[in-house]
């Protein structure tokens, strides 16, 4: 029967709450520290294993530039499975060399390391909860309407309980959205509570 669309919008509510926490610690950690309120910490963390460009200052706003731009693109969803790994792998290897770099870092109540673990837990379930999500496009040629839009007497009601949301194909047929998924023809708007 397929996931009923109160969890299913749940599950989509997690992802999409996970990838936007992500996206924004990624553009506050990009702009903020890096290029708007530059700690005197943080340049000489850049300088001491050897990464800098041109200056400590020019690579750390180079390297925050980069981290507002990708937490920009995870921010609208693209590609976000690609992105979540990317960014989870990135947030491990940051963690690994900052830790290199500054092992009082471990200690540091204002560090990063204990966010990373945060950071790792939203990747995570972007990751895992993106498959099972329908998309917009999963239902391509289908525009995802509710089945009261198609019951002139009102909202269909099953046990109390709304009725799964509807689809209504290209011929203006109606069928569930578990139906079109399956790429089943569609039928007569029913019940699903």
């Amino acid at each position: 029967m397929g996931i009923h669309p109160a969890l299913s919008f749940r599950i989509w509510l997690v992802k999409v709450l996970a990838r936007v926490a992500l996206a924004l610690v990624w553009i506050h950690e990009g702009l903020i520290p890096k290029i708007l309120f530059v700690r005197p910490s943080e340049p000489d963390l850049v300088a001491q294993p050897g990464l800098v460009l041109s200056s400590p200052q020019t690579t750390l706003a180079l390297l925050g530039v980069f981290e507002a731009i990708v937490g920009t693109w995870f921010l609208f969803g693209r590609a976000e499975r690609s992105a979540a790994l990317g960014m989870s792998l990135a947030a491990v290897a940051i963690a690994i060399l900052v830790v290199a770099v500054n092992p009082s870092a471990w200690t540091d109540p204002f560090g990063g390391i204990s966010k990373s673990l945060g950071l790792l837990a939203c990747g995570a379930a972007v990751w895992f909860l993106s498959p099972v999500v329908p998309h917009a496009h999963s239902v391509a040629g289908f525009a995802v309407t509710h089945p009261a839009s198609f019951n002139p007497g009102g909202p269909c009601m099953c046990r109390g309980v709304r009725a799964s949301w509807v689809v209504r194909g290209e011929n203006g047929g109606r069928q569930s959205l578990e139906d079109s998924q399956a790429g089943t023809a569609p039928t007569r708007s029913r019940c699903r509570g």
